[in-house]
């Protein structure tokens, strides 16, 4: 996938290499939760409409059908109801605002309903790249890949239940590893014939050249002496 969001400006020529989003499958617990909840307080005030409960209550207890209106019972009905579609739907609605990318130059990742939020690391500022998974991700291959800085306090980023994780992460080091060897050819001197030296042989050229400069000076004392 190398789709290019709207919401991403690029750098000049900087180029996507990846793009991807949460599976929906992350909101089947969600889902589950308040299929679970709803279900009970259907189940209660079906027990309560039909007169279920009153056979369980000693006989000096009024009937529970009795001192509860019928409309409370269904109002109670529609709001599980109503809460439960709102839940699930906000839910996903999280979920389908959360993109990431990456580049070959940084990692994005924009989250936000109604308002965006990006954040973006440098791949010449990560130093570390980790990938998690549970049991059920081990089975189905899915899980969260997290990104540490260099001189950073801890995690940067985390991009969290992604499916095939290891295709991100994998991508991900590839390009962080060759931004450190970029790094590492240009952090020589410039040579005098103009071609990149290490860091090395630029301080030992400068030795040769104090030394000689020593040398000569020795000379022009002893010469200034024997005269």
């Amino acid at each position: 996938m190398t789709r290019n969001p709207e919401w991403l400006t690029l750098e000049g020529d900087e180029s996507v290499v990846w793009t991807g989003r949460p599976r929906t499958m992350s909101l089947a617990g969600t889902v589950l939760g308040a299929a679970v909840r709803t279900a009970v307080v259907l189940a209660a005030v079906w027990a309560v409409t039909g007169g279920h409960v009153d056979g369980l209550l000693p006989s000096a207890v009024p009937s529970v059908r009795a001192m509860v209106p019928g409309t409370a019972l269904l109002a109670v009905a529609g709001l599980a109801v109503v809460w439960a579609v709102a839940e699930v739907g906000w839910g996903y609605l999280v979920i389908a605002n959360v993109d990431y990318v990456l580049t070959d130059r940084n990692l994005y990742k924009k989250t936000g309903v109604g308002s965006e939020t990006v954040t973006r690391v440098g791949l010449d500022r990560i130093q570390s790249t980790s990938l998690s998974k549970d049991l059920t991700g081990n089975l189905f291959d899915y899980g969260s890949v997290a990104v540490s800085t260099a001189g950073g306090s801890g995690v940067e980023m985390v991009i969290t239940d992604l499916d095939a994780p290891d295709e991100l992460r994998n991508e991900l080091r590839r390009l962080v590893n060759e931004a450190g060897s970029g790094r590492t050819a240009g952090s020589g001197a410039v040579g005098a014939g103009g071609g990149p030296s290490g860091t090395g042989s630029g301080t030992l050229r400068e030795v040769v050249r104090e030394a000689r400069t020593l040398r000569e000076r020795t000379a022009a004392v002893e010469e200034v002496l024997e005269g």
